[in-house]
Order: C-alpha cells, then structure tokens, then sequence
C-alpha cells in the first residue's frame, strides 16, 4: 500500500470516522426483532467506505487490531439506543485475538451490560486456530454468548462447534441465497438446524435476500434469520416492517 494510503487509513482510525449501521436479526416465529448486529463502514462516499476495503487496507497497514478495537466501540456506544429485551451482536477479528487481544477484551471488559452482548467471530485462515486458546478463554469470562460467523464456506469450522461451543451459528449466504431452489443445500441447512438442537446452539440463517428462500429457511425449521428481505442496515434499530410481518405470517 502506498504511504498516502497507509496514512488515509491511521487518520479514519485516528480520527474515528468510521459508521455503525444496524441490521435486524429477526425471531421468525416470534415476529419479532431478535437483536441487530453492528456493522462497521468507513467515511461516506470514499474507496474506504466498504468494510471489506476498509479492513484490507488496515491489514495492509499493520492496523487491523486497532481498527478493529475503534469499531468495537463504537458498536458498544449504540447499546442503550436498543430496544429492551434485544442483543446487540458485535464483530471481532480472530486475527485480532491471535495478534492484540488486549484492545478488544479492555473494551468488552469496560462494556456494563455485556449481558445483552453477542461476539461474533469469524474464522480466518491466518489466525489459525490460535484464538481458540487462551484469548478464546478470556472472551467466555467477559460474554456469555459468542457467534461463529459465516459458517459454511471454510473446512475448519466443524472443529470450531467442538471448539468454540457457540451459542449461535450464523450460515453463510453462500448456503441460504437459492435455497429455495436447490435441493442440496435444503438438505444441508437442514442437517445443520438439527446438528444444533443436538449440540446446543442456535441457528441464523444469514443473507436472506428473497421471499422464495425465507419461506423455505422457514420450511427448514430456522426461527432465526437476518438479510436484506427482513431488513435493510440502517444508522438507527429501525422495527420490522409491515411487509416483513406479512410475509412472516
């Protein structure tokens, strides 16, 4: 990465010009919002404004775990914003565990009502597996509740739910998009809705993007579910929205 954009990156972090949208994780059955997750974005109009281009240039900058640490609290902040009875659902690098876990477990530490709170963790090649150690330890002492993330696209991860017993597994729209459709993944998602009820954790279909497929996750025994058709990321915990509650039943 050129200096330039070595630099444009230390200032977003540096001057904390970074966004937090919330999109709703929605109870199918209950008809209800379940909690909202935070997710990250950079300054508004700019190359950085995806979190997918915003994190790869923090990894190139030797920045991740401070941009990491900086939209960790700013998710935090949006906690008492929330509706009562909703969790917030929050994101951590593993590589950030393996590297610095100090900057997101003083956060987490310094966070009163972490009883609402949902660390969601994706697996990630580099990291390894090294999280799931000692700073995987020390994140079960401060949260009650941890996520795997995007589960379904990476080998790894049916080590992870001996590993890691989380009490959510969110599916990788990779295996939700088109499920409607497709045989193979039904049988699939279907087996991991059961693998759930026997180990303990509770699934979330995630990228639910087509009314088609959120009848079949239904079909599926999913109760939990987020995506665009259920609810857009907005800067505020937006309801859900009449058509949702339709569509819903």
């Amino acid at each position: 990465m050129s200096a330039a954009g070595t630099t444009s990156i230390a200032a977003i972090i540096r001057q904390n010009r970074l966004r937090v949208l919330l999109q709703p994780v929605v109870d199918l059955v209950g008809r209800t919002v379940y909690g909202y997750e935070a997710l990250c974005r950079g300054p508004g109009g700019t190359e950085l404004e995806s979190p997918l281009a915003l994190f790869s240039a923090a990894e190139a900058a030797g920045l991740l775990p401070e941009l990491d640490e900086q939209a960790l609290r700013n998710a935090l902040r949006v906690l008492p914003s929330l509706p009562a009875g909703t969790y917030l659902f929050v994101n951590v690098d593993p590589r950030t565990l393996v590297r610095k876990p100090d900057l997101v477990l003083r956060a987490l530490e310094e966070q009163p009502c972490r009883g609402r709170l949902v660390v969601e963790v994706t697996e990630h090649g580099e990291a390894g597996l090294g999280w799931q150690e000692g700073p995987l330890e020390r994140l079960r002492r401060l949260v009650e509740r941890i996520a795997l993330d995007d589960v379904g696209n990476r080998h790894a991860e049916l080590y992870s739910l001996v590993a890691v017993r989380p009490t959510y597994v969110k599916m990788d729209r990779s295996l939700v998009q088109g499920v409607s459709q497709d045989r193979r993944k039904a049988t699939l998602l279907r087996a991991l809705v059961c693998l759930g009820q026997k180990m303990g954790f509770i699934p979330v279909a995630e990228g639910v993007e087509a009314g088609p497929d959120l009848q079949a996750i239904l079909h599926l025994g999913f109760r939990h579910a987020q995506g665009f058709v259920l609810g857009q990321p907005s800067p505020y915990p937006a309801p859900l929205a009449p058509e949702v509650l339709t569509a819903l039943g």
